[in-house]
C-alpha cells in the first residue's frame, strides 16, 4: 500500500552494558525516523514506570485493589474516568498489583497512581530514560502522554542493566585520514533506581510474559517485557529485555493515528504482533548466546511501607499517619496486607433486581466473596429477581 495507507513496524534494541550497541530497523523508508522522532501513545507500557515508583516510594508489590471498573476520579478541571481494555472485568474483588500488571489492568494501575502521585511516576520515567515532556496527571500511566520508542528502549534497558541508565548514541568515534581520533564518544551514564528495585520490576515483568498479556513473546528463556495498546488500537508496542538485549517493537500508521483493527485474522494489540515481532527477533539475536536470567543483586535491602501497629503491608486505606517506612532485606520483608481500615461492608439494595446483575454487583463491585442465590416462591416477583 502507499505510504499513508500501510502501518509501519519500528524495531528499536540496546545491548546491556555496552550502550553503543545500538541498532535500529525501521520498515520502509520514510521522511523521518519514527524510532527517535516518532512520538506516540505508549498504552499500558508506561505501567512500568507507576510499578517503579511505587516500589522506591516502599508500595509492595503484593497491594491489592478492586480490579473492575468503570472508575470515576475527581480532578480539579475534568474528572478522569477509567475502566479496562474492552471493558474486561474479573471474578475477583481484589487483585495484587503483580497480577495487574501481568494483565494489564487499568482499574489497577489508576487507584495505585492515584495513591502515588502523578510527579513521583514522571520523576521516575524521566531518570529511567524518557525525555518527551510529560505533564503530571494520572492518565500518563495509561499511556495518554507521547514517547519514541528509543525512549522506551532506554528505559526497560535501564531495568535489564539493574537501574543504570545508558545515554544511547549515534557516533562512537571519528577519526581523519591520517588515522588521528578527533572525537570518542565517552558513555554516559546513571543510576535511575536502586539495583534490587530494578530487580524487583524485572521479577514482576517476568509474569507479563510467562502467564499475563505477552504471551507470544516467550523465547523460551528468561525474559521480561510489557504489552502496550494505545487509544481506538492506533498503536500497539511490545517492549522487553533478556539480560543481554532490550528490543522494542512499535506498530502502526506513521502518517496519522487510526485504528488498526484486524489484520490479517488478527486483531492488533501489543499481544499480537508486536510480541510475535519481538520473540521472531529476539530468538535470532540470541541463538548463538547461552541462556542466562537475571541475577539478584547483593545490595538487597527494600524500603517497605508497614501498618505501623501490626508490622504488616499497608493496605489501600491505611491513612498516612498509620504508615511507617520500614527496611527489610529482599525476600524477609512482610507479604500479608493488614486488615486495619479495610472498609465495613454495607450490604446494597438489590432488591428487586436481576439475579445475574445483583450477582455482578455483590461480587465485583462491592467485594463480597461468595452470593448464594436461594429461590423463595414469591407470586409478585418473576422468576430469576
Amino acid at each position: 500500500g502507499g505510504r499513508d495507507r500501510s502501518e509501519q513496524y519500528n524495531l528499536v534494541t540496546q545491548g546491556q552494558r555496552q550502550p553503543d550497541g545500538e541498532a535500529a530497523v525501521v520498515s520502509p523508508p520514510y521522511e523521518y525516523n519514527l524510532v527517535t522522532q516518532g512520538q506516540r501513545q505508549p498504552g499500558s507500557v508506561p505501567k512500568v514506570f507507576v510499578l517503579a515508583a511505587a516500589l522506591e516510594a516502599g508500595y509492595h508489590p503484593l497491594l491489592t485493589f478492586p480490579p473492575n471498573g468503570p472508575l470515576t476520579f475527581e480532578m480539579p478541571v475534568k474528572d478522569w474516568e477509567v475502566d479496562n481494555y474492552g471493558g474486561t472485568s474479573y471474578n475477583t474483588p481484589e487483585m495484587t498489583i503483580v497480577e495487574g500488571t501481568a494483565r494489564s489492568v487499568n482499574v489497577v494501575y489508576a487507584q495505585l497512581v492515584m495513591h502515588l502521585g502523578a510527579e513521583k511516576v514522571i520523576e521516575v520515567a524521566k531518570k529511567m530514560g524518557v525525555t518527551s515532556p510529560w505533564e503530571p496527571h494520572p492518565s500518563v500511566a495509561l499511556g495518554a502522554l507521547d514517547v519514541s520508542p528509543l525512549e522506551v528502549a532506554v528505559a526497560f534497558s535501564t531495568l535489564a542493566n539493574y537501574g543504570v541508565r545508558n545515554e544511547p548514541t549515534a557516533i562512537l568515534k571519528v577519526v581523519d585520514r591520517d588515522g588521528q581520533v578527533l572525537y570518542e564518544h565517552r558513555p554516559q551514564s546513571a543510576q535511575a533506581i536502586s539495583a534490587i528495585n530494578a530487580y524487583r520490576v524485572t521479577e514482576v515483568l517476568k509474569g507479563v510474559i510467562q502467564h499475563g498479556t505477552g504471551g507470544r513473546a516467550n523465547i523460551g528463556r528468561p525474559a521480561a517485557g510489557k504489552t502496550g495498546t494505545s487509544q481506538e488500537e492506533a498503536d500497539a508496542w511490545f517492549a522487553g529485555y533478556t539480560p543481554d538485549l532490550t528490543t522494542v517493537v512499535w506498530i502502526g500508521y506513521p502518517e496519522e493515528r487510526r485504528r488498526m483493527g484486524v489484520i490479517r485474522g488478527t486483531r492488533v494489540q501489543g499481544g499480537s504482533f508486536p510480541a510475535m515481532i519481538w520473540r521472531t527477533f529476539m530468538a535470532g539475536a540470541l541463538q548463538d548466546r547461552p541462556a542466562t536470567d537475571f541475577v539478584k543483586p547483593q545490595e538487597d535491602v527494600i524500603p517497605v511501607l508497614v501498618d505501623k501497629e501490626n508490622s504488616k503491608l499497608i493496605n489501600r486505606f491505611t491513612p498516612p499517619e498509620e504508615m511507617e517506612l520500614r527496611h527489610y532485606r529482599y525476600g524477609g520483608e512482610p507479604v500479608e496486607q493488614s486488615e486495619r481500615f479495610m472498609e465495613k461492608k454495607t450490604l446494597p439494595d438489590v432488591v428487586g433486581m436481576p439475579w445475574e446483575q445483583a450477582n455482578h454487583l455483590l461480587l465485583m463491585m462491592e467485594g463480597f466473596q461468595d452470593v448464594e442465590l436461594v429461590p423463595e416462591p414469591n407470586p409478585a416477583v418473576q422468576a430469576g429477581v
